[in-house]
């Protein structure tokens, strides 16, 4: 089934390599990004062996999305003047069976 807890993430930046995403079993990652910063979410895989994309969550509403047929997808956050709290989905595309990747959060 799918996951429904995030795992929480209790400091940025991440570096987190070697992640595995399955078919029916996403992952969800929450976070805290500081008052007035500027965030990149990366998250690198080979396209070769399968699609992931990705999708940012706030208060349980899409605000962002990537979903692009390459190698890699990114999300730029927009800055916000409170800490506010984000949820990421990482997913596959449909009739993946599964794939690595690497997932960075960094100040850009």
């Amino acid at each position: 089934g799918v996951q429904t807890c995030a795992l929480p993430i209790s400091a940025l930046p991440v570096d987190a390599e070697g992640l595995v995403v399955c078919d029916g079993d996403e992952d969800f990652f929450t976070f805290v990004v500081p008052a007035r910063t500027r965030v990149r979410i990366d998250l690198t895989f080979r396209h070769g062996s399968g699609d992931i994309d990705t999708e940012l969550l706030q208060d349980g509403e899409q605000i962002d999305a990537s979903t692009s047929g390459t190698d890699n997808e990114q999300i730029d956050l927009p800055v916000s003047r409170r800490d506010a709290v984000y949820v990421l989905r990482v997913y596959l595309f449909p009739s993946t069976p599964q794939n690595s990747y690497r997932l960075r959060i960094r100040e850009r």
